[in-house]
């Protein structure tokens, strides 16, 4: 067989590898950390999917073969390096706004190339396209169909690759709480975690969480509990509605008016955009609008549940004469308003908040590929952004540090004020009370001698930009600088 491996930060690239699957034989999908690599080698083809999130980042389900390819990239001629002998196919999803359009999928491909595979196929989908990444996506599985032949199959199927080292672990709630002011639109919670399995924290380190619906599918569908209880903890109801899912939903209604309708959002891009992707208009809202009995079979083929991921801090409960590690993630309440009546609301945050004290819930564990080697780390962090600087001040003990943390206003969203001790330097800026923001704080205190210091930011992605152009106006050069952006 032929695996198709993924790397997907929000799941488009897990919606395209499973239409590939439908139309390519003999192939399986696996998440690319599920793959063992050691047995790279035993596939004579493999067609890799690679999304690129944030500002240039590859998504947390492919951290470890990212991490291993940059390592690896300049051990060529190393007896302790790993070669490969295989061919692939390169399939990436971006967007060409950004400046790192593709990042991901570009470096991983010159990457494996350099330690001797060969790419056969490679195509870069934008979502700036016309049709969004589904043109790109086209013209790979032309190409891919045109070279594919049952010589690159392998005897291996999914199951026999799979890596079995992926750690789960038993995590326990021990406090779910608002910290922001009653009834503020932009919400905040802390949820504090005991995991008492997981004893290697360093800061960085992001949690994975896969969140269930907390809707009653009842009201909606007339399936049995079992089939109930599969589609609430695997199918993304909230998630946005693939354009391809179109045509197959036509065929669940009897009405001539709504399947000619139905099949015109399937083929028009602008039509599907302006019906599904302006409003972020749900599954549930679209059975509704055209009537629509579906079937179980094809509910259970929409968009997988992946887990989300959040950076950690871990600090240290003491208590009946001893010290407990608690791990601490902040999140934000996604809801929001389009011209839909009903307001949108985000799967995991939703789920976060059913999460009582006492209950447990299974957690997986993804390590960065951040350094804090150098004595002088300087952040730069805007909202919940603030956990990556909170964790290293736990962790690191004899460093200094230096926080430029920003925010909306001082009474309403800012976090973690009591934890900052005296002896960390840091600078709140309130946007919306003080009329500017963190990068004009660094211009007016910057850092000297900006060598010395490891730069980190940590926030929306946005705040890339404007690091990078802060340090080049103030220092008078490019610096580099860390990221742990979303």
């Amino acid at each position: 067989m032929v695996p198709i491996l993924i790397g997907s930060q929000t799941g488009n690239g897990l919606h395209l590898a499973k239409l590939l699957n439908k139309e390519i034989p003999n192939t399986f999908t696996l998440a690319i950390n599920e793959f063992d690599i050691l047995k790279i080698n035993e596939f004579p083809f493999i067609i890799f999917i690679m999304s690129t999130h944030g500002d240039g980042q590859c998504p947390f389900n492919m951290s470890r073969m990212y991490n291993l390819l940059v390592s690896q990239g300049a051990k060529k001629h190393n007896k302790d390096s790993l070669l490969f002998n295989f061919k692939f196919a390169m399939l990436g999803l971006g967007d060409s706004s950004y400046q790192k359009y593709n990042y991901c999928a570009r470096i991983c491909s010159e990457k494996m190339q350099h330690l001797g595979a060969k790419c056969i196929v490679q195509e870069l989908c934008d979502s700036q396209d016309p049709n969004g990444m589904y043109d790109g996506y086209r013209r790979f599985k032309e190409s891919i169909a045109a070279i594919y032949s049952s010589e690159l199959c392998s005897n291996l199927t999914g199951e026999s690759v799979k890596n079995e080292n992926i750690k789960k672990y038993k995590a326990k709630i021990v406090s779910n709480r608002e910290l922001t002011p009653q009834g503020y639109e932009h919400m905040v919670y802390e949820i504090i975690f005991d995991i008492p399995e997981y004893i290697d924290f360093y800061p960085g380190d992001c949690l994975s969480i896969v969140p269930e619906n907390t809707i009653d599918l009842r009201e909606y569908f007339n399936f049995p509990d079992n089939q109930i209880e599969f589609l609430r903890k695997n199918i993304d109801f909230f998630a946005t509605v693939q354009q391809t899912s179109f045509i197959e939903l036509s065929s669940f209604t009897d009405s001539d008016v709504f399947r000619e309708k139905l099949l015109e959002i399937s083929q028009d891009y602008d039509l599907y955009y302006d019906y599904v992707i302006i409003p972020r208009r749900n599954i549930i809202e679209i059975i509704e609008d055209f009537k629509l009995g579906v079937t179980f079979d094809f509910l259970k083929g929409l968009n997988s549940i992946y887990p989300r991921y959040f950076s950690c801090t871990m600090t240290q409960e003491q208590g009946n004469g001893e010290s407990r590690a608690r791990y601490h993630v902040l999140y934000n309440i996604v809801r929001y308003k389009t011209y839909l009546d009903k307001e949108r609301l985000g799967l995991c945050s939703q789920y976060l908040t059913t999460l009582a004290p006492g209950d447990c819930i299974n957690i997986g564990v993804t390590r960065s590929s951040l350094f804090f080697e150098e004595k002088n780390l300087l952040f730069f962090a805007t909202g919940t952004g603030v956990t990556l600087p909170r964790s290293v001040i736990h962790f690191f003990k004899h460093k200094t540090v230096k926080i430029f943390y920003g925010f909306r206003y001082y009474d309403k969203d800012q976090l973690c004020k009591e934890e900052f001790s005296e002896n960390v330097d840091i600078t709140y800026v309130a946007s919306r009370d003080e009329k500017k923001y963190i990068m004009d704080a660094y211009r007016e205190s910057p850092v000297d001698n900006i060598d010395s210091w490891l730069v980190f930011a940590s926030g929306n992605c946005r705040i890339n930009r404007s690091v990078h152009q802060v340090l080049k106006d103030v220092h008078g050069k490019d610096v580099v600088f860390q990221s742990e952006t979303w």
